[in-house]
């Protein structure tokens, strides 16, 4: 049982950890205040314990109580935990003094904010510092049961004098979630977990109003379950999967030509979900996303929208040296597309150290005849029968090279290189389908640099992944220098330079972008000022369309100057906003984005985005004489959020968001109790109002209560 007061006289037969040292501000230094950790556990579960003394707790910083809230600007306390002992992949825990909880899911440098297990966290407050108790039961995790150590670290983090200290590694480039750097925790065996059955039943009542169509009542049965088939390996099971109490995706205006990105934060696909990464490609390129399974792009006459998982089956792990996953999932008929079936698989071998050697495949089309190339368009070829259709087969290999100790150096050097192959059934390409890449990067505090090159072939799409834009080859570089002054208010100054090039398969110059900041000052609680210059260069041809704006096929070249102001988020208000002004295609833009935060307690946070472009054009030939010789325009986007947090496990968010280019407002507000972790209540009102010829018409709305209860064995 656990207090937040570290009373109970268990915790002195567990191993102490009382000697961290600084990371910031100043590297190796002695922390300023004290610290005691105590590690123990009853075989069930992982106990660990901090103690952390302050010699002004009325200055500790406690603003964030919502699970899952970066706590980076609060007190803080944190451990990470490599329980294969491989140096590559872990799980992080993190809470600050009002117990608010941070799990993280980490795979060499990647890692999923969005991942949720089942822990526990309790925290006080007294005249001498607070004190955390967590409990990690051993049936949240996996883990190897023939290795006798792990890797761990501890970190504490004092945000008014933005100070962090750190048990093993106190580099600043590395993090507490850096695996290759992590101490070891030695003793560990016997541990269990149970039969392994973790079974999550729910249910799902849903009322939908929605214009023109008829109102639907809905009373659905979900269920998802879990077995540790191995400690160290887990099958997964969904079954009538509704995702209707996930957050909603910010509102994007898209300004180029090319789809947007969304992240993936539906729970099935999260749990072990960055084993399925590959080649370290950010976005562009991948063969695999998951947000592509449940949703479809319709046919010519039907539009695009959700489909649903009628069920699905996933087995990860690890096995020796060897990390796996296979992801199968039935998706239902929707939008004139037929049902089908959707496999991704992959596997990556640990070898010279921190780094791997893997391969992925994919199977099938959720766009059937509605699949698209981002530079040919239409996949299926009606005439013929061909292309696009029911399946598709993507194969993949990637070699990830990771040394968090560079020739001796304790400097961290990575590369990565990539290829893969996209085959859509009865589609011939004459080759022209592949995809591959390679990026050095060397990501140190005081030199930051990252050198790359990609070539996307005109016809690789695979169905299953994220490709935006292809028939490109891609040069991109960023380079970054860092200066910490020993004195003053000052706490770094970064000089920074991005650059990227694409050319089409035919060598001809499409895009060029280039950003300049010659000083980035930050002071140590992060109020901070920099002044920036971009250049774009972009190949507009006919067949392109860009949303906002008509731009006729040209080349252009323009520039933009902009001046970035932030301020902490140590105080109850912060604010950040960026103005900037340049040339735009032909034309002028102006651009404003403001971000307001406000925190009058932890009980309470309001936030305010803005984004302003105002575009001017020059008048278009074909309108009419006498109309305004300027073709101008601007977009405007507001989000609103008004978040009550009555306690870590009882919150009510309410998320409101506008543009003017859709004359489109949803709101989302979304109730939810945790009763214990596994077991939550949600209440969640969606709606749609058009606000076009000035007036506000709710389109749609929707009323969903849902409930699961995890039961673990």
């Amino acid at each position: 049982m656990i207090d937040g007061v570290m009373d109970d006289p268990g915790w002195l037969d567990g191993g102490l950890v009382d000697e961290l040292t600084q990371v910031l501000p100043v590297p190796g230094d002695a922390p300023s205040q004290r610290t005691e950790i105590r590690i123990v556990t009853d075989g069930q579960t992982l106990f660990v314990g901090f103690r952390c003394w302050d010699t002004n707790p009325e200055q500790i910083v406690r603003n964030r109580k919502q699970r899952d809230t970066f706590p980076f600007w609060d007190d803080r306390v944190g451990f990470s935990l490599d329980t294969f002992n491989t140096k590559r992949n872990g799980y992080f825990f993190q809470t600050n003094p009002n117990a608010m909880r941070h799990d993280v899911l980490l795979e060499a440098e990647e890692f999923e904010v969005s991942w949720d297990t089942i822990w526990y966290v309790e925290t006080s407050i007294d005249e001498a510092g607070w004190t955390a108790e967590f409990a990690i039961p051993f049936a949240s995790i996996g883990f190897d049961p023939f290795v006798d150590a792990w890797g761990i670290n501890f970190e504490r983090g004092i945000r008014r004098s933005d100070e962090t200290a750190r048990w093993s590694d106190w580099q600043p480039q590395n993090f507490v979630s850096s695996m290759g750097v992590a101490g070891t925790l030695e003793g560990v065996e016997g541990l269990d977990q149970g039969l392994g059955f973790e079974l999550t039943p729910g249910m799902t009542i849903r009322r939908r109003d929605e214009r023109a169509v008829d109102d639907r009542f809905e009373f659905d049965p979900t269920f998802d379950g879990y077995y540790k088939v191995l400690p160290s390996v887990t099958a997964s099971v969904t079954a009538n999967t509704d995702f209707g109490q996930v957050e909603v995706d910010d509102i994007q205006i898209q300004d180029d030509r090319f789809a947007l990105f969304f992240p993936e934060k539906r729970d099935f696909f999260l749990e072990d979900g960055l084993i399925f990464d590959f080649g370290d490609i950010s976005q562009n390129g991948r063969p695999f996303f998951s947000r592509r399974i449940g949703f479809n792009a319709g046919n010519r006459v039907t539009g695009g929208g959700p489909a649903r998982i009628l069920g699905g089956g996933k087995l990860t792990g690890r096995l020796g040296p060897v990390k796996f996953g296979v992801l199968n999932t039935y998706v239902d008929e929707a939008n004139d597309i037929d049902a089908r079936n959707l496999l991704v698989g992959r596997a990556a071998l640990n070898v010279f150290g921190e780094s791997t050697l893997g391969m992925i495949v994919t199977r099938g089309n959720p766009d059937g005849s509605g699949a698209t190339n981002p530079t040919r368009g239409r996949a299926f070829d009606e005439a013929t029968g061909t292309g696009g259709g029911r399946n598709s087969t993507t194969v993949g290999t990637d070699f990830l090279y990771r040394n968090t100790d560079f020739r001796g150096t304790g400097q961290t050097f990575r590369a990565s290189l990539w290829w893969a192959k996209s085959i859509d059934d009865d589609h011939l390409s004459a080759g022209r389908n592949n995809g591959y890449g390679i990026k050095l990067e060397y990501p140190n505090d005081r030199i930051n640099w990252l050198v790359g090159f990609e070539e996307l072939q005109e016809d690789y799409a695979p169905r299953l992944g994220f490709v935006n834009r292809n028939d490109i080859r891609h040069w991109f570089n960023s380079f970054r220098y860092r200066i910490r002054p020993k004195r003053g208010p000052i706490r770094t100054i970064d000089s920074d330079v991005f650059g990227q090039i694409f050319v089409d398969s035919g060598n001809q110059l499409e895009t060029v972008n280039l950003r300049i900041v010659p000083a980035e000052f930050t002071s140590a609680i992060e109020d901070g000022f920099d002044v920036r210059y971009r250049l774009r260069h972009e190949l507009v041809r006919p067949t392109d369309f860009i949303p906002t704006v008509s731009i006729p096929a040209d080349d252009y070249t323009f520039h933009e100057v902009a001046l970035r102001v932030f301020t902490s988020r140590n105080r109850p208000i912060r604010l950040e906003g960026e103005l900037g002004w340049g040339t735009f295609f032909d034309g002028t833009r102006t651009r404003f984005d403001v971000d307001l935060e406000f925190r009058p307690s932890h009980y309470l946070f309001l936030g305010v985005e803005y984004e302003f472009r105002d575009i001017n054009l020059p008048k278009r030939r074909g309108l009419a004489p006498g109309d305004p010789d300027r073709n101008d325009r601007d977009t405007q986007l507001v989000r609103l959020k008004v978040d009550l947090l009555f306690t870590p496990n009882i919150v009510w968010s309410n998320f409101i968001q506008y543009d003017n280019r859709s004359d489109n407002a949803g709101i989302n507000s979304r109730f939810r109790y945790i009763l214990r972790d596994g077991r939550e209540f949600f209440v969640v009102v969606n709606q749609n109002v058009d606000t076009d010829e000035n007036r506000a018409n709710l389109s749609r709305s929707e009323l969903l209560v849902k409930g699961i209860w995890t039961l673990t064995f």
